[in-house]
């Protein structure tokens, strides 16, 4: 049961009861039942109970539709076990249907939506998925969805989920370069470093034309990655650039003497 132990539905039995073991026939009558009841406790457990039937069934779709409805009725400032559920139900929609490569942009549409909507509550619970979540966009090269994402939280909860890399990859993807220089420099400071994070924070100093802090930054890379061909053919590459401006300079100068 959500959050562990039972719970009463506080609701007067006016049926007679019938033990049924088989999960999926439960599932099957709950499906096909219409609450008229008016009482909003009662209603939002009866949800509840269909969305743990879901769950156990691995039914992601029902799941998602009967949690969404017992929040209509069930406040999680009580139950407060329910965002966490919704940002599980969310992990697992996107991750299933990203694996099938099905259309994922219905569930981020909703799931940005109760982002926002939902506020900071949500967001806090939320964190324990995101780099579930991200990973999985980032994957799919959908770095506006990443970078929309990512944006609805705090450095602190991004920092904790552990995504600076994918969000300064996908701001910089978008063209946001300064503010993927940030995040790039939030990923070496709060979390281990990388070859490919070094020089990735190369390109974007070398983009702005500080050649001589990209070359430190891709020796740093080389420091960590010997191996690591891509930093040692963009070093090679920039010291040339380096040392022909360098004489372009030196040239000027014996000019002006």
């Amino acid at each position: 049961m959500f959050g562990g132990g039972p719970f009463w539905l506080d609701s007067e039995v006016t049926e007679s009861i019938e033990l049924v073991q088989d999960t999926k026939k439960i599932s099957a009558i709950f499906k096909s039942l219409k609450f008229s009841e008016k009482h909003n406790m009662f209603l939002g457990k009866l949800w509840l109970i269909r969305a743990l039937l879901a769950k156990y069934l691995g039914n992601h779709t029902d799941r998602y539709k009967a949690l969404k409805n017992t929040l209509k009725y069930l406040s999680p400032d009580k139950y407060d076990f329910l965002y966490t559920e919704l940002c599980s139900i969310y992990s697992d929609l996107i991750s299933q249907k990203s694996e099938k490569n099905q259309d994922i942009n219905p569930t981020l549409k909703k799931f940005k939506q109760d982002l926002e909507n939902f506020g900071t509550s949500f967001r806090t619970n939320a964190v324990d998925i995101l780099h579930s979540v991200i990973c999985t966009l980032f994957e799919s090269k959908l770095y506006n969805d990443v970078v929309e994402i990512y944006r609805l939280f705090k450095e602190k909860q991004i920092t904790e989920a552990g995504i600076w890399f994918e969000v300064g990859y996908s701001l910089n993807e978008i063209k946001e370069h300064k503010e993927a220089k940030i995040a790039y420099e939030r990923q070496i400071k709060y979390n281990k470093k990388s070859s490919a994070t070094l020089n990735n924070l190369a390109n974007i100093y070398k983009s702005d034309g500080d050649l001589q802090k990209a070359i430190e930054l891709y020796q740093s890379a080389l420091e960590l990655d010997p191996d690591d061909e891509i930093p040692r053919n963009n070093l090679a590459r920039t010291l040339k650039e380096f040392e022909a401006l360098e004489s372009e300079k030196l040239q000027l100068f014996y000019l002006v003497l």
